[in-house]
């Protein structure tokens, strides 16, 4: 099959699912035929970001897993300014009803995504990949590589890279009956769920339900205490930030999901951890302005990964009331170097790269009003690759270099998968611009 049958291959399969007519101009991005293929150096590295961040008992969610549940069971420890400034930083943006649930149990989720950047090399020992972030509280993507990613590199290559969403999830739950919960406020992923993973994973044979949240009940049978698609089930893949116009998912008297998940009536393998996505962490780890009391508040905490997590991490700094000063003065001398970054934000949502004068004015302002909202973030030297791609309207092929953002899904042991978005915008993430393809080792 030539690379011009196969992009019509692949637009004929989107269009049996998550491009309809009426989803197509929402959801459509670009084709591309190719499986860049990693050397073992990109390897290496790969498997070392891993480990450091979700493996290693002294790495990055490990680490914060820890230092959050001290923080909140430590009075002394919220007093000390350090400290103070941490736990403000790391339970913003989360809601009331979710606060009592932050670090729950010392639980890590089914996995954990990492965006790598490709950076060109300044030495023999600068690295190959630059951590962008990590979120360790969501699903988005599992659609995207179960539905399409990983069975293009099928097509193509024979193999997947690692294992699929789907039988890492088979792998916790067994034969049972595991809901997805698409949250109000994330609707516009309901169409990648239901189109692209839900098909695939019957295929595999997860018994998954994906439900909203008008869709699911609470039942009042204490084994199987939810309900979805008619279905009774104890296991959740996650819990988004619910609607509390739902009333928490509608209970008028009784226990909420909440409660359910606090008391450990139900399972849940990506934790409501809100705190494991928050770009904040980056910034605490990083100590981007060589604090020594942030250094010898977290060293016992990150152990023998802090170095290795510094070497993979531009650097981040958390801003606070205290630093806001020197920060607005950096970014003001030195405008072309950083990156803003909302501490709560996806996607390219909530980021100045710097050459976007009226959203950078703005964003600084709210900098200063408000500080604990922000990281901001060195720039590094991005690489580009040449990638095929087709616009899915024209089908017409292009050759054209790219910049890429490598999206390593960790968990323990090898990572569970790896793939790519690429776009000819610094700004990589799934655009109507971008191509979204495996990779191979």
């Amino acid at each position: 099959m030539d690379k011009k049958e196969f992009i019509q291959k692949q637009k004929s399969d989107l269009e049996r699912s998550i491009w309809t007519p009426e989803m197509f101009a929402r959801y459509s991005f670009e084709l591309s035929p190719d499986v860049p293929v990693f050397t073992a150096e990109q390897k290496a590295e790969i498997q070392w970001i891993n480990h450091i961040i979700f493996s290693a008992s002294g790495g990055y969610l490990h680490g914060s897993l820890k230092m959050y549940k001290d923080l909140k069971d430590s009075e002394k420890l919220r007093n000390d300014p350090t400290g103070r400034n941490i736990w403000k930083a790391l339970n913003n943006g989360i809601s009331k009803h979710e606060l009592a649930i932050q670090g729950q149990f010392n639980q890590l989720p089914i996995f954990a995504r990492c965006d790598l950047m490709s950076v060109l090399s300044t030495g023999k020992h600068s690295p190959l990949f630059q951590i962008a972030e990590v979120e360790g509280d969501k699903t988005h993507g599992m659609g995207y590589y179960d539905g399409f990613i990983h069975k293009n590199s099928l097509d193509i290559t024979g193999d997947i890279n690692g294992q699929t969403f789907s039988e890492a999830v088979k792998m916790c739950v067994g034969d049972e009956v595991v809901v997805l919960l698409v949250g109000d406020k994330e609707l516009f992923y309901l169409p990648e769920m239901k189109s692209l993973l839900l098909p695939e994973a019957i295929s595999q044979g997860l018994n998954l339900v994906v439900a909203t949240e008008d869709q699911l009940e609470l039942t009042q049978d204490e084994e199987m205490p939810i309900e979805a698609g008619g279905v009774k089930a104890r296991w959740m893949v996650n819990i988004p930030e619910l609607n509390p116009d739902g009333l928490l998912v509608k209970p008028e008297v009784g226990k909420n999901l909440y409660n359910l998940y606090a008391d450990g009536s139900i399972s849940c393998l990506i934790p409501p951890n809100r705190f494991l996505g928050n770009k904040a962490l980056m910034g605490i780890v990083s100590n981007g302005l060589n604090d020594p009391k942030l250094d010898r508040w977290i060293e016992g905490y990150f152990k023998w990964e802090l170095g290795p997590m510094r070497h993979f991490f531009p650097i981040t700094i958390m801003v606070t009331k205290e630093n806001v000063a020197q920060v607005i003065e950096i970014l003001q001398s030195q405008p072309g170097d950083w990156v803003i970054k909302k501490t709560v934000s996806s996607g390219a949502k909530g980021v100045s790269l710097g050459d976007d004068t009226a959203q950078r004015t703005r964003m600084m302002a709210e900098l200063s009003a408000a500080p604990f909202n922000y990281i901001m973030q060195k720039k590094v030297e991005q690489s580009t690759r040449s990638f095929w791609h087709a616009d899915p309207t024209t089908m017409d092929l292009l050759y054209s270099p790219m910049y890429t953002r490598t999206e390593l899904y960790t968990q323990f042991g090898d990572p569970l998968t790896v793939g790519v978005t690429a776009r000819a915008s610094k700004a990589v993430h799934v655009q109507h611009d971008a191509i979204q393809i495996p990779v191979k080792y």
